[in-house]
């Protein structure tokens, strides 16, 4: 019985069968990163849940103009909401997200930078003193049921806090430090929301397409082939590009939508 001729070298060093390793290194890389921002994301949002020792003043005066008791009691009835408004603390009602990740009821938030010492500077978070630069509009089915002139008015007035802060000057780490919550969004509202028209999507699902598909591709620009793990540079480089183009990306929209130039 002739013996079976051997594997080549080549299929024999591969991590799968029948795959190169370059499109598994990628396809780990992409996975790690996609990872990491969901990790940034979970953290941002839930490290903290009570308000800054710093801003329970300025929290209280909005309380109280919403007629909001602040008490044990109220503490302990809302105990049970999955991810209560932690100004009212109870279940948030015409959802707004900040860049930082966390979640309020419109009106809570924008009550509270009515309380604000100067409203031409944008508010810090209540909850993590990140500076607020964009208020992201997430209502839900109910909120679009409610009252339609006070859904509007809300909405209107975040517009308009999105106008006078969304453009202020941001570091590096800031656009990093955004980016879990931009996503969050961007992916949220790219299946179930009603804020993003049909080429907005188009644009960001053809993004994705372009990034996956360089990356399952074996002609790289460094090429892991001959240069090994450092050629899964110019993956990381792509998968960083698309992920801070598609948070700048976001933030335009509804910056745009915000003055205007958006039909919803």
């Amino acid at each position: 019985m002739a013996e079976s001729d051997p594997l080549p070298s080549s299929m024999v060093d591969q991590l799968v069968e029948g795959f190169g390793d370059e499109v598994i290194l990628a396809l780990t890389t992409f996975l790690v990163l996609c990872a990491t921002v969901i990790a940034l994301h979970v953290c941002s949002r839930f490290r903290r849940r009570d308000i800054h020792p710093d801003h329970i003043a300025q929290v209280n005066e909005a309380r109280e103009q919403l007629g909001i008791p602040v008490d044990a009691d109220q503490i302990h009835r809302h105990a049970d909401d999955n991810d209560p408004c932690p100004i009212c603390l109870g279940q948030p009602q015409f959802v707004v997200m900040t860049n930082c990740g966390h979640v309020f009821c419109g009106l809570c938030i924008l009550e509270y930078y009515g309380r604000a010492a100067n409203l031409l500077r944008a508010i810090l978070c209540p909850v993590c003193r990140q500076s607020v630069s964009i208020l992201l509009p997430d209502f839900t089915e109910a909120d679009r049921a409610h009252d339609e002139r006070e859904r509007e008015d809300i909405l209107g007035r975040i517009n308009d806090y999105n106008r006078r802060f969304s453009g202020v000057p941001r570091t590096a780490w800031e656009y990093i430090a955004d980016a879990p919550a931009l996503l969050s969004y961007l992916w949220h509202q790219l299946w179930t929301g009603h804020y993003l028209l049909l080429m907005f999507r188009v644009r960001v699902l053809l993004s994705i397409v372009v990034m996956l598909v360089y990356l399952l591709s074996p002609l790289d620009i460094i090429p892991e082939a001959v240069f090994g793990l450092f050629g899964l540079l110019d993956d990381l480089v792509l998968v960083v590009f698309v992920i801070m183009y598609l948070t700048v990306l976001t933030r335009v929209f509804v910056v745009a939508r915000a003055r205007g130039g958006v039909e919803e």
